[in-house]
């Protein structure tokens, strides 16, 4: 009898230590799915906010584009005079009238590409001027907005620092990232006085400004932007209908115009 309750106690005693390790081999796993579900549920947000940051930064304007790039004075624009819309100096021979639309991407690679050299090269060495002309072909109430800030910042003598922001900045075309705010940081940005910059934007004088260019732009028989009219003592060479691969057409235009 003593044999048989010594045999029944460790029987329990072995159940017991058999429920004991069952128990916390559930609690291990529980814990182990747990942190699975944890590391899963990071994946997944991970992924959405990368998806989401991949589908705007493709779709351009749907989320508002940062202000940063280039600052004021870059380094093109640095010592190189403006008055209103004109870079360079004021008795340069020849002038290298643009005429763009903030918004255009083919005026942002000109801008980013080009430009640059034309600068360094006929502005900043006296052999010509540059003046930007906004031509709003993209019909949009983005694109009056725009060039109604490049001329409010060019009453500041600010206009290219103004425009090399937009570009750098440019969102999706039409998708109204033009806002109040957006402009506000970009004068900002530019070194413009911003509540002087807010009062010019919406003069009449300035909307007047923009349908004068477009006039303009019709007048020289241009098709779309970027084009340019290079003048000088001998006329006018127009260079219209897409963005040149060098600075050698403005070379030419300035040698048959002085």
């Amino acid at each position: 009898m003593q044999k048989q309750r010594s045999q029944s106690r460790r029987d329990e005693l072995q159940r017991a230590r058999h429920e004991r390790v069952r128990r916390e081999a559930e609690r291990r796993a529980r814990r182990l799915r747990s942190r699975r579900l944890k590391q899963l549920a990071a994946i997944v947000v991970t992924a959405l906010v990368v998806v989401g940051v991949m589908v705007a930064v493709d779709r351009g304007g749907s989320v508002q584009p940062t202000v940063a790039d280039r600052q004021a004075g870059s380094a093109e624009l640095a010592g190189v005079p403006q008055v209103d819309m004109t870079l360079g100096e004021a008795d340069a021979p020849v002038t290298i009238n643009e005429y763009g639309d903030l918004q255009c991407t083919a005026c942002s690679a000109f801008a980013t590409g080009i430009l640059p050299a034309v600068i360094d090269k006929l502005v900043k060495t006296g052999v010509a001027r540059l003046s930007f002309h906004n031509w709003t072909i993209i019909d949009h109430t983005d694109s009056l907005a725009a060039p109604e800030a490049s001329y409010a910042a060019g009453r500041q003598g600010r206009a290219w620092q103004f425009i090399e922001l937009f570009y750098d900045n440019q969102g999706e075309e039409r998708s109204g990232y033009v806002t109040d705010a957006f402009l506000d940081r970009l004068a900002k940005a530019a070194g413009v006085d911003v509540a002087r910059f807010d009062s010019d934007r919406h003069t009449p004088a300035v909307t007047a400004r923009v349908r004068e260019d477009g006039r303009q732009a019709l007048a020289y028989g241009f098709q779309g932007t970027p084009s340019f009219a290079v003048s000088g003592p001998r006329g006018t060479r127009v260079l219209g209908g897409g963005v040149p691969d060098s600075i050698q057409p403005f070379e030419d235009a300035i040698r048959a115009v002085s």
